[in-house]
C-alpha cells in the first residue's frame, strides 16, 4: 500500500515541478519574487496589499506605459473637442449677426447637424465670417 501511495503523488509531483519550470522561463517567478521585495521594503505598508502587487507587477510592462500614454491623449483631445465646440458656438453667434437665419433654416440646421455630428464643416474652421459663403435657400414648393 505504501508503494501505491508514492505512486499517486508522483505524477502531481512531476506536474507541480514542470509547471514551476514553466513559470520560472516565462519569468513569472521573477517579477513576483520582485514585486514582494519591494512590498516587503516598503516603510509604510499599503492599506491594500492586492493593488500594490498589481499596480507594481504590471507596472514594467511596455502595454501598461502605452495605454496610460493614450488615456492622456484622449484626455487632451476631449478638452480640444470642448474648446473647439465652444468655438464652434462662439463662430455661429458671430455669423447671425451678419447673416440672420429664419426659424425654418435654423431647424434645417439642427437636423443636418445631427445632435453635434459635424461632418461637412471641417473645413470651415478658422475661416472669418466674410469668407463663409452663405447657404442656399431654395424655395419650398
Amino acid at each position: 500500500m505504501s508503494s501505491n501511495t508514492q505512486g499517486s503523488y508522483r505524477p502531481i509531483d512531476s506536474k507541480r515541478e514542470e509547471f514551476r519550470k514553466y513559470l520560472e522561463r516565462a519569468g513569472v517567478m521573477d517579477a513576483l519574487t520582485k514585486v514582494l521585495v519591494m512590498l516587503y521594503e516598503e516603510a509604510d505598508k499599503p492599506q491594500d496589499a492586492m493593488e500594490f502587487v498589481i499596480k507594481n507587477l504590471c507596472a514594467d510592462r511596455p502595454e501598461m506605459a502605452e495605454l496610460e500614454n493614450l488615456r492622456s491623449n484622449v484626455e487632451a483631445l476631449q478638452l480640444k473637442v470642448q474648446a473647439l465646440e465652444e468655438q464652434k458656438a462662439r463662430l455661429k453667434q458671430r455669423l447671425a449677426v451678419y447673416e440672420p437665419v429664419d426659424q425654418d433654416e435654423e431647424e434645417e440646421e439642427e437636423e443636418e447637424d445631427g445632435g453635434g455630428d459635424d461632418e461637412g464643416e471641417e473645413g470651415d474652421v478658422g475661416r472669418t465670417s466674410e469668407q463663409i459663403p452663405p447657404a442656399q435657400v431654395q424655395p419650398e414648393a
